[in-house]
């Protein structure tokens, strides 16, 4: 740990630290934090709706990786009289509906010269302009310049050369047997009773932009319990890196290193964050840039190697190859099982890290024409051990051997106003997955949105990530309804269903089953004050289960420096269970200072009846909490602003439970420098 502070400290004296910390906090500071906050809360709402039906599915990568996906666009915001289809697709925050309206506002009136003007263009008004302007340059723009920005000076480097140095460590303080004493002799009869390693967890994420077509940067990670510089060992136990190049001729983007993949719909092979439109049906369909550089510290979800895409006027071509390591029980030259989660804390858990390789391959190639995108994605994978997996019913359609792979076809259309979309992917085994789309605006104030999928239950992509309400694409035929009334500015009445068959077994459920799922929800958002409220019905056949949510919040602007919300919750199945609580937000000394406290009172003593909130966390954290048993959750996140550059962030969470269980409290800290 104290080598990663020395380097911390290092770099940060390029910067002249006196400096620094001398610069007062101005509008600068506060325009981005606005901003910021806004993509905060439109992506965890997003996120929220976008997970299976139980809110904990959530995962902390996918609100870290879309934050920095957003950062990176504040600093380089996107020519927006320039900007391709697919540029205005990586976005992310513009519906299909919303990108036509551009190209075509673009085609017959020309530029577009400001935010102001942008909102006059159909399918936009203030408050969505409100969000994505931040994002994007007006006026006409000419070339990006050479690869490689021209400097004369040390201090004209660091203008060009933008970087960010991001420290995360945090321990529990309640007391953990795990890391009790315990002599040799019991450890040798139970070496999986104790943690190896520290009690603390340690990030290290560093992210540099050499102009606007060069970018490098790792990650370095110890969870809780891990060791750190073992002897004969890595210095740590999780390191990623990445190296990206951008618009050299034909090579429209280059990645070395750690990667992600978004094809098609992510019937083949997704493994990235994806979100719709601001609050819009056009959520259902996936979009965005095919390869984005891994800055992710969670293991075992990004491909290691080298991507390229290439564009030759309508037509892109982009490819991918991978050798990565994975975690899994090994017997002799089999492996039995594939380990999630990354942690290797334990005998057991070492003796699975990187013990079987993966190597994948693939292409894709897309077309586009004048209203219709087209494109053919293939991608093989294979492991360099044979499968030794045990085979039970709820798995049996899902084995391996050897080479395996996925081809798919997709398209998006767009026919006045109506968008199609879909994907037709089959695996090497014959065996198929459909999805299709329809967004379909019904007037000024009315979009809809259907989608529907059969996914064979012997269909087999492990890299796939295509709408779900399994941990597999596979084993379901269903239908998505999705519809959005807004009435008047600001306010917006959002119907979802869903229907969903499973034809086979799964786990822990022997028969053919079903689900039901209707949801109404009320959002609005006035200059002083916005909020929600949400009904939620469910019903499982397997188990003949109705489970009834209301959900609610309200956030008032007490001032300029302060800020409360108020939310709660209710839950029903067989018995009940509720919370309700409240955040506060309040600035000082000109916002050099911020305090975010908030508490909670639950009571949900049925497992069936945990529920999930969302609290101010560290930066690129999710803080999404589960809710079982009955007491308070409490916690105080401070953060703390040195000039335009350095960001500390000190949070202590504790929960109290009303029985004779003991408290259970966690410390973070965190250092954001930005040089």
């Amino acid at each position: 740990m104290r080598g990663l502070f020395f380097l911390c400290t290092l770099i940060f004296s390029l910067k002249h630290v006196a400096t620094l910390a001398s610069v007062p906090q101005d509008e600068y500071n506060r325009e981005r934090e606005i901003i910021m906050s806004r993509l905060s809360n439109f992506i965890e709402q997003t996120l929220a709706q976008s997970a299976p039906d139980t809110p904990g599915g959530i995962e902390d990568d996918a609100m870290a990786s879309a934050i920095a996906h957003f950062e990176e666009l504040l600093l380089r915001p996107l020519p927006v009289n320039r900007a391709t289809r697919g540029e205005l697709e990586e976005l992310l925050v513009l519906s299909g509906f919303q990108i036509e309206s551009i190209l075509n506002y673009r085609e017959n009136n020309g530029n577009i010269l400001s935010a102001a003007e942008l909102s006059l263009v159909h399918g936009f008004d203030e408050q969505i302009v409100d969000v994505i302007a931040p994002f994007l340059t007006f006026g006409d723009y000419g070339d990006q310049g050479a690869l490689i920005p021209k400097f004369g000076s040390l201090g004209e480097f660091f203008r060009v050369c933008d970087s960010q140095l991001y420290l995360k460590s945090s321990r529990n303080l309640h007391y953990d047997p795990m890391f009790s004493p315990i002599t040799k002799e019991e450890f040798e009869q139970k070496p999986n009773s104790r943690y190896l390693g520290t009690p603390y967890y340690m990030q290290l994420r560093f992210k540099s932009n050499l102009g606007p077509n060069i970018g490098a940067g790792f990650t370095l990670e110890n969870d809780i319990g891990e060791r750190f510089m073992p002897e004969g060992g890595p210095m740590v136990d999780f390191f990623s890196f990445h190296i990206e190049l951008k618009n050299i001729g034909k090579l429209k983007k280059i990645i070395i290193g750690d990667y992600s993949v978004r094809a098609g719909q992510g019937l083949t092979v997704w493994n990235s964050f994806s979100l719709g439109g601001i609050g819009e049906p056009s959520a259902l369909y996936k979009k965005g840039s095919i390869f984005l550089p891994s800055t992710s510290a969670q293991e075992g979800k990004s491909f290691r190697g080298a991507a390229a895409s290439f564009s030759f006027g309508k037509l892109d071509l982009n490819a991918m190859a991978s050798i990565n390591r994975l975690d899994a029980r090994i017997d002799g030259d089999k492996y039995t099982s594939i380990v999630e989660g990354g942690i290797h804390n334990t005998v057991s858990s070492v003796e699975c890290r990187n013990s079987m390789r993966e190597s994948i391959g693939g292409v894709n190639l897309s077309y586009m024409f004048k209203r219709i995108k087209v494109g053919i994605t293939a991608v093989a994978y294979g492991y360099d051990k044979s499968n030794g997996r045990g085979v039970k019913d709820y798995n049996r359609y899902q084995m391996y051997d050897g080479v395996w792979g996925n081809c798919s076809f997709d398209y998006y259309a767009v026919l006045g106003n109506v968008r199609l979309f879909g994907e037709m992917a089959l695996d090497f085994g014959g065996s198929g997955a459909l999805l299709a789309g329809i967004i379909l605006p019904l007037g000024p104030k009315v979009e809809s949105a259907l989608l529907l999928r059969s996914y064979s239950k012997s269909y087999i992509a492990p890299h796939a990530s295509a709408y779900s309400t399994l941990s597999t694409v596979s084993n379901q035929m269903g239908v998505v309804a999705d519809l959005k009334y807004t009435p008047l500015k600001g306010t917006g009445i959002i119907y979802y269903g869903e229907y969903v068959y499973y034809p086979w077994v799964r786990y822990n459920i022997d028969h053919t089953s079903y689900m039901v799922k209707n949801s109404l929800k009320w959002e609005w958002e006035r200059e002083m004050w916005s909020g929600y409220l949400s009904l939620a019905h469910t019903y499982y056949s397997h188990n003949a289960l109705h489970k009834c949510y209301v959900r609610s919040k309200l956030s008032f602007k007490l001032s300029e420096k302060a800020r409360a919300a108020i939310h709660g919750a209710f839950v029903s199945t067989v018995g009940s269970g509720y919370e309700i609580g409240t955040d506060w937000k309040m600035k000082f000394f000109d916002g050099i200072l911020a305090l975010s406290p908030g508490i909670v009172l639950f009571n949900c003593k049925d497992w069936n009846n945990r529920l999930y909130i969302y609290e101010k966390d560290m930066p690129y954290t999710y803080g999404s909490r589960m809710l079982y048993g009955r007491g308070l959750s409490m916690y105080l996140l401070m953060e703390g602003n040195i000039g335009r550059y350095i960001g500390v962030y000190i949070k202590n969470g504790t929960r109290c439970y009303f029985n004779d269980k003991g408290p259970q409290s966690e410390l973070k800290l965190a250092m954001k420098i930005r040089f």
